[in-house]
């Protein structure tokens, strides 16, 4: 995609990446997330950044596209700027392209920390789900952890919908409680 595909998209809902919130935008087939914030948070210099994720590979890749939101007119209407944007599920394969030593280089020391805790947090993950056929964020483990320890305890129908719930955990959807759940073995 170049700088010149402009598409009018919806905004779905919202990200949050490290303290960053961005919206989450639709083009009526994919979402996207706005690119340039996060090249500023990891302290990327935006003009190279957007030359190099815009153009051959790493523009068809990432599905490179300058998107017009759809704005109420409160809020600017139909004079919104382009916002160039990548396809959401591959932000954190974007950020896990970038170069630590490009950013310390910068002086943005701290931002580099970040970045290199990130790739080797994901380079784990990346092995486990390659490995052990699937991988499980630690903070989501304890969660995880404990889902299974109730569904020991349980029984009847009450394994089933932890189970259910186990699923869910491990896909990371959220699933409705019932009063059911009310009456699960709390040891």
């Amino acid at each position: 995609m170049t700088e010149n595909t402009k598409t009018t998209v919806n905004i779905v809902g919202l990200f949050e990446f490290h303290g960053l919130i961005l919206p989450v935008l639709f083009d009526g087939q994919s979402k996207y997330i706005p690119i340039k914030p996060i090249a500023d948070l990891v302290g990327l210099d935006w003009r190279s950044a957007k030359k190099t994720i815009s153009n051959g590979y790493k523009s068809e890749f990432f599905q490179y596209k300058a998107m017009k939101a759809s704005l109420p007119s409160g809020l600017g209407g139909d004079i919104t700027p382009l916002i160039p944007c990548i396809l959401l599920e591959k932000v954190h394969f974007y950020i896990a392209q970038i170069n630590p030593d490009r950013i310390s280089a910068n002086g943005n020391i701290e931002a580099a920390q970040r970045l290199i805790l990130l790739h080797n947090e994901w380079a784990a993950a990346l092995y486990e789900f390659e490995t052990q056929g699937f991988a499980i964020k630690k903070d989501k483990l304890s969660a995880l952890k404990e889902l299974m320890r109730l569904r020991n305890l349980a029984t009847g129908h009450e394994v089933a919908k932890l189970t259910e719930m186990i699923k869910a955990e491990l896909q990371g959807v959220t699933v409705e409680t019932d009063s059911a759940q009310q009456h699960l073995p709390l040891h």
